[in-house]
């Protein structure tokens, strides 16, 4: 396969240099497309002059104040991060390319659209290119160079470009209290940030500062860009979002009054934890169990299991062997920052007993999903301390349980949950490579037997990345295949639970329909709910209190 890169530097970040590198150890065959798009020289005069004819002189304090914003995150993000890479520029020097073509980009007088010359673009066409990806090219492509290859010209947005276009990267959604924030892999057309989407992913906003944000952002998609690459090498056909009418606002550089009240809400923030971290006001887990299916209850008639002193409960499964009722759970200890896996025996709707430990191991555990095998019964609880999906069997109903082996080994991956549809076992689990949260990139493998260790990846890989994308539970409905989703506020953990129905699953292909959302709002004082499990004998569920 034959790519171009189009740069107008020959210094790349970190992303794009180990982009470019791993391109190069895949055997992809790179051209460098070297832009000198420098334009016109002006003095600093009329360079201050320009700026007021185009942006007025509120304009020009408002880019002004928001690059010293900049800065003073920049700065203190380098603090807060242990990635002296990410700072640094990166030389292609140290790579060997096919050929380097170099042309000359005509600007437009605004300085944003730039354009190739008719003899530039057919240079580029000579070398029978399979795709242009941009690499450090400023401005907005028009004309022969988005047709000059034979898929087009790959770019990234950092944005959902379903409602932001233009930038800054990572800003808008701290600004607006977004609780995602996206970005985009487009085949470039005519449209700003409007290209033909081929791959979207959705990351939960990190509501700290926005060049945080914007650093989650890169680390999480470049690797899409090489996964991309990589599956149109090997054959795999494109496929691309459906175009849609766009009909939000540009969003560009904030003016001075919106970067005061960003600086405004960030204070807030900080404020807000400085004094819960004072007067020690915290968020706490409770689990809630009631007799029925999950689609006839009453949320607010169920039974809340009072957490032991020191701990909280979260995460329940609720399971009815050898007639006895049993939520297993999360169990954790404030004291030892983490959790192992306890057992409460439901005696009625209205009487529980705390019956005791089920597995403990020197790494956190949580989310105790339970399956039957051949008569026998087998847990997968999140393990992603040890990098591991593990496999434990009951041997004694329901407190002795003993571990078998990984599933699957070294992978960064929490709440797993398995599904038996059309012959085969799917497991879905939340997958981390590239960033600090598992709370968007659903992954799927699957095998004849839930018991194996060898576990094939779907693939479409990520079949879901998105808010919403969290497994949060297990209920059984009959013939209905059902995903229970964990969806997240701004800056909220686990506000509330989304209900999924898999339409279709094979090897190649998932798709899937919202069935129904469901919040705590039968009690004010929750803020959040993010697990529900339910066996249509009993339903379970965990919520979210603030207290002291």
């Amino acid at each position: 396969m034959k790519i171009g890169l189009l740069i107008s530097s020959n210094k790349v970040s970190i992303h794009q240099y180990n982009l470019i590198k791993s391109l190069l150890e895949n055997d992809i065959e790179i051209s460098l497309i070297n832009i000198n798009a420098k334009g016109i020289e002006f003095s600093s005069t009329e360079k201050l002059k320009r700026q007021i004819k185009y942006n007025g002189v509120y304009g020009l304090i408002s880019k002004l104040y928001f690059t010293f914003q900049s800065r003073i995150e920049s700065k203190l993000l380098k603090r807060l991060v242990n990635d002296d890479d990410y700072f640094k520029s990166f030389q292609l020097g140290d790579f060997t390319f096919e050929s380097v073509i170099n042309v000359h980009g005509n600007y437009s007088k605004s300085g944003l659209v730039v354009r190739l010359s008719n003899d530039d673009i057919e240079k580029i066409k000579e070398t029978n290119l399979d795709a242009l990806l941009r690499v450090n090219t400023p401005g907005i492509f028009k004309g022969g160079i988005l047709s000059s290859s034979r898929l087009g010209v790959f770019s990234f947005h950092h944005g959902d470009n379903r409602w932001n276009r233009g930038g800054p990267p990572g800003f808008w959604e701290l600004y607006l209290k977004k609780p995602s924030t996206g970005f985009v892999i487009q085949i470039l057309n005519e449209r700003l940030d409007g290209g033909d989407v081929c791959f979207r992913g959705n990351t939960i906003t990190n509501a700290l500062f926005w060049q945080y944000n914007y650093y989650n952002i890169k680390n999480e998609s470049y690797s899409y860009m090489l996964s991309l690459v990589l599956k149109i090498k090997d054959g795999h056909q494109i496929k691309t979002e459906t175009s849609q009418v766009f009909d939000n606002k540009l969003y560009l550089i904030p003016e001075f009054h919106q970067t005061l009240k960003y600086q405004y809400l960030l204070l807030k923030n900080v404020a807000k934890k400085t004094v819960n971290l004072i007067t020690g006001l915290k968020d706490e887990w409770s689990v809630h169990y009631i007799k029925g299916n999950y689609s006839d209850i009453s949320m607010r008639k169920a039974t809340r299991i009072i957490n032991p002193k020191g701990r909280f409960f979260a995460d329940p499964f609720v399971v009815s062997y050898n007639n006895r009722d049993v939520i297993f759970l999360e169990d954790y200890s404030y004291k030892e920052k983490k959790a192992i896996i306890s057992a409460v025996e439901i005696i009625s709707n209205k009487e529980y007993k705390i019956i005791g430990t089920v597995i403990k191991e020197d790494f956190h555990l949580s989310y105790p999903f339970i399956f039957e095998f051949e008569n026998e019964l087998f847990m997968i609880p999140e393990s992603s301390s040890d990098k591991s999906i593990r496999l434990y069997k009951c041997v004694n109903f329901p407190l002795e349980w003993e571990y078998q082996y990984n599933l699957i080994s070294n992978i960064d991956a929490v709440d797993t949950t398995m599904h038996y549809i059309n012959g085969k076992y799917w497991l879905f689990t939340n997958s981390n490579y590239n960033s600090s949260e598992h709370n968007s990139i659903l992954e799927c493998f699957y095998a004849d037997t839930p018991l194996t260790q060898v576990w094939e990846p779907h693939t479409e890989n990520p079949i879901m990345f998105q808010n919403g994308g969290r497994n949060g539970g297990y209920v059984s409905d009959g013939d209905k295949n059902l995903l229970i989703s964990q969806k997240f506020g701004y800056d909220r953990y686990g506000k509330s639970l989304e209900v999924k129905e898999i339409e279709n699953i094979t090897e190649e292909t998932f798709t899937f329909n919202k069935v129904m959302d469901v919040h705590p709002n039968f009690d004010r004082k929750m803020i959040g709910l993010h697990h529900l499990s339910s066996n249509q004998i009993y339903t379970c569920f965990d919520t979210l209190k603030r207290i002291f």
